[in-house]
């Protein structure tokens, strides 16, 4: 909904003010008036970025689930699966800063739809490059490489539309919401590909959800733009909000003293050298250890605890409803702590990214007891996912709080070394799977002890990391 009052808006809540002088702009008389009937711009904009978000991870999910057919086709051992699964992060490194770079040039809205074309354009040639890796390996690699170049830009562009278009009062909820797209689009492709797989066959799976990349690219074009000034559709009113907003955010950063010799240094420079910054790092990338294990190996988790191929799409989205649904609650338990119990940006980041990374890995050291039921395991298992989806209000959104002006590159930044642990981590765990079997042991135990150990141990150490040095307030002009 849109804020409340015909001639008034208070942009500045609480928790963004900076100091006790910080400016309020309380009544703005010049404010158009309200329409009645209308669908505010942005909302529409976070509508497409979460259906973007939602094919990002359907092309990128579906491989969890068909890399199972297709390894019985080609006869691919865990650690070839582990290759295949981790050179769509080789691509996911290189395009991420320049992304970021492009759409502060040129806006959001060409990167990410350009971004969307290259994906779903490797997607739908991934079943033929799968058939010539029987001849020449390096096929299926170049297709997995060439589907993370594109989605490496989704996320910066997103992130740099949002601070253009998304006020800091609307922030977290409406970034929890489009976040939601990502364990959509996990869901739909752990629960849609066995079915496709059993009926038409696994390369359907690819033909499909690459074909709805395409049409959503097309259709994003149409309807939206890179700033509210460009947009055709736009209310007075809504224009008027957002642009008071963003520049009342700004000028409050503007009246921050700044030291003399970070006047001296580069933007970059004073990026590097943020601790809030390395906080976001730190935090992104041990969380991402964990996510991205279990984006590629949940399935074959759930294989090990019994479940049959048929069924083991419908088990492993059961984590995935849950993180749908606890994101937002995160999102509007994070508004209401700043908002209504004026606690601080940053300690309200804390104690979500904080949640995020613990309380999984409290439960999956208890789950290693338990994979003897079926049952229990399963609960545990999404209690202990949704339970991270508590980070989408913690350093997803901090990036923005850092800099709205520059959020898109600090996201690509730490995204970039965020990336690593998909690399790291599908190695470890496919070497894991294909080694531990083979280990003598006089303790019974399974390979799933030392991959949980591995995630626990990283979980640990980004929270003490993140609840050390994370920021909430605007660091660069």
């Amino acid at each position: 909904m849109e804020p409340r009052g015909q001639k008034y808006v208070n942009i500045v809540p609480p928790h963004a003010q900076l100091s006790d002088k910080s400016p309020l702009l309380d009544v703005d008389e010049d404010a158009p008036d309200k329409p009645r009937f209308y669908v505010p711009q942005r909302y529409i904009l976070s509508f497409m970025i979460l259906l973007s978000n939602l094919i990002c991870y359907l092309n990128r999910a579906l491989l969890s689930v068909a890399i199972i057919p297709m390894s019985e086709q080609f006869h691919w051992d865990n650690f070839t699966q582990a290759k295949i699964l981790s050179a769509f992060f080789w691509g996911y490194l290189v395009t991420q800063v320049p992304g970021a770079i492009v759409s502060k040039k040129l806006g959001g809205k060409v990167v990410l739809f350009t971004g969307v074309c290259v994906w779903c354009c490797f997607t739908l040639i991934t079943p033929i490059a799968a058939s010539l890796s029987t001849h020449w390996f390096g096929w299926i690699i170049i297709a997995r490489i060439g589907l993370g170049l594109g989605e490496a830009v989704n996320f910066p562009a997103v992130n740099h539309l949002t601070g253009i278009w998304i006020p800091k009062s609307e922030r977290t909820r409406q970034s929890t919401i489009t976040s939601t797209g990502l364990e959509l689009g996990t869901l739909l492709a752990l629960l849609l590909s066995p079915v496709i797989s059993n009926s038409i066959g696994w390369e359907w799976s690819f033909y499909i959800y690459g074909g709805l990349g395409i049409i959503w690219s097309f259709v994003y074009l149409i309807i939206t733009s890179d700033t509210p000034q460009d947009n055709t559709f736009i209310s007075a009113y809504e224009r008027h909000y957002i642009e008071t907003s963003i520049k009342n955010e700004e000028s409050i950063l503007d009246e921050k003293p700044v030291d003399k010799d970070a006047k001296t240094h580069s933007l970059f420079y004073q990026i590097i050298t943020n601790p809030g910054v390395w906080a976001v790092i730190v935090a992104h990338t041990c969380y991402n250890y964990g996510w991205y294990v279990l984006l590629s190996y949940l399935p074959k988790l759930f294989l090990s605890l019994g479940v049959s191929f048929d069924r083991v799409g419908l088990f492993t989205m059961i984590p995935y409803i849950v993180v749908a649904v606890m994101s937002n609650v995160s999102g509007v338990v994070s508004d209401m702590l700043i908002n209504k119990l004026e606690i601080s940006v940053a300690n309200v980041r804390k104690i979500m990214q904080c949640t995020a990374l613990v309380f999984p890995s409290i439960l999956f050291f208890f789950l290693r007891f338990t994979m003897h039921n079926l049952v229990l395991s399963t609960v545990i298992i999404c209690v202990a996912v949704g339970g991270s989806s508590f980070c989408r209000s913690g350093h997803n959104v901090n990036m923005i709080d850092l800099s709205p002006k520059y959020a898109g590159i600090l996201f690509a930044i730490t995204n970039t070394f965020a990336t690593i642990p998909g690399i790291v981590g599908n190695l470890i765990t496919g070497w894991l799977l294909d080694v531990a079997p083979t280990v003598e042991s006089t303790i019974p135990h399974s390979p799933w002890d030392n991959i949980f150990n591995v995630m626990i141990g990283v979980n640990l150490f980004g929270a003490v990391f993140y609840a050390i040095f994370a920021r909430g307030t605007p660091q660069f002009k």
